[in-house]
């Protein structure tokens, strides 16, 4: 029989494609900080992250609790990742049976339908264990992969999506993708939360003097930078001493960098790399805006993490973001690739003090309210135990 009440402890396997190493503190840091939270629920969590073969050597965060690395052979071609979920297969089955039999696993949650989901399927089947799937992207099914890869990955992508127990959506709009294309599955949405203690409020001082717009993200066409730089020259007109800086790494540094020079604003821009999560706390206190107009953003941590930093955010209509974000009230919403739309709104906001507070302020009270590590984990423990109550006996 499956005990499920609140007072039985229960052991979670997570199998993750993303997980904090040393050298990026933020990749999978939703995943990671959850964890001491779910553990204060009764539920002890074994995290497996998966990697491709490289000569690279990961070694998890020091802020982050203690991980598996496991890699895998793979093909280095975005066709090859249709055949991840099988490698990542081969390398699973012993180690998780082994775990299972040193301390039972109550559940499995794996996290990505592709390439993670499927292994977790094969594992949730054999092992009988329930399932839980979470997506973390706005194409669900592999639409944007063409050709029989692409056919490959979204037929994969369904088939975990209808094993699973339940499927876990990080924002009102990845819910929407997912049930519109799949109807008859078991879907809901359960945010990524917050460390509001680490992202809190500036104290007196840490706060810069000098007008400052702040964008944190990986350096890639997606996630707007080029719309950023784009706008600066017309707001130095305004604000002569506005600085603009960009935290992430990523293929498009180069073009980035010289399109900044392209556009004479080199000296007001500055691109900081990967930083650590205290530092990237840091700068979100130190900066009057935080900006960064991204098109395909399942939900976007980072918008979050600003808004606990009673900062204005301005992110992008259409995205996961927007169920959030109430336009005019805890934030700004503009349109995708439009930089006379965010030169605007940047304005609007560097102008009046009053107005930022008041975002800021209002902002801070939604993370509050329902967006920490701690709401984050409650949620995935009322799933977890749903999965289990529902479970056959």
């Amino acid at each position: 029989m499956v005990l499920t009440g609140e007072s039985h402890r229960l052991h979670v396997l997570m199998i993750v494609p993303f997980y904090p190493s040393q050298g990026d503190e933020a990749d999978g840091c939703f995943v990671a900080e959850s964890v001491e939270c779910l553990s204060k629920l009764n539920i002890d969590v074994t995290i497996i992250s998966v990697k491709p073969w490289s000569l690279s050597t990961y070694k998890v965060s020091d802020r982050a609790p203690k991980a598996i690395w496991v890699r895998f052979p793979y093909l280095p071609t975005r066709a090859g990742w249709a055949g991840w979920g099988l490698s990542i297969y081969a390398r699973l089955a012993l180690l998780v049976r082994r775990l299972h039999q040193q301390h039972k696993i109550d559940l499995i949650h794996a996290h990505c339908a592709v390439p993670c989901g499927q292994p977790a399927a094969i594992l949730s089947r054999s092992l009988g264990i329930p399932l839980v799937v979470t997506s973390h992207g706005l194409d669900v099914f592999c639409k944007t992969l063409k050709g029989l890869a692409g056919r490959w990955c979204g037929r994969s992508s369904r088939l975990v999506y209808e094993k699973a127990n339940q499927n876990i959506c990080v924002s009102e709009a990845v819910h929407r993708a997912l049930v519109n294309g799949l109807s008859t599955v078991k879907a809901t949405v359960v945010h990524n939360g917050v460390d509001i203690n680490l992202f809190a409020p500036p104290a007196r001082g840490e706060e810069s003097s000098t007008p400052t717009i702040l964008s944190v993200g990986r350096l890639v066409p997606d996630k707007g930078q080029e719309v950023m730089l784009r706008a600066i020259p017309e707001l130095i007109k305004q604000y002569p001493n506005l600085r603009y800086e960009s935290i992430g790494d990523g293929r498009d540094r180069s073009r980035l960098l010289e399109l900044s020079r392209e556009l004479k604003i080199d000296e007001r821009v500055e691109f900081l790399g990967r930083k650590s999560r205290r530092d990237i706390a840091a700068a979100m206190k130190r900066c009057t805006v935080f900006a960064l107009p991204s098109r395909n953003e399942a939900l976007g941590c980072v918008y979050l993490e600003a808004m606990a930093t009673a900062k204005p955010v301005i992110a992008c209509r259409g995205q996961g973001i927007d169920g959030i974000i109430r336009h005019g009230e805890n934030g700004w919403l503009v349109g995708p690739d439009n930089p006379d739309e965010m030169v605007q709104a940047l304005s609007t906001l560097l102008e009046s003090a009053s107005l930022r507070a008041r975002l800021g302020q209002n902002a801070r009270k939604t993370v509050i309210e329902k967006l920490t590590l701690a709401h984050q984990a409650e949620r995935l423990n009322q799933e977890y135990r749903k999965c289990l109550a529902a479970a056959p006996l």
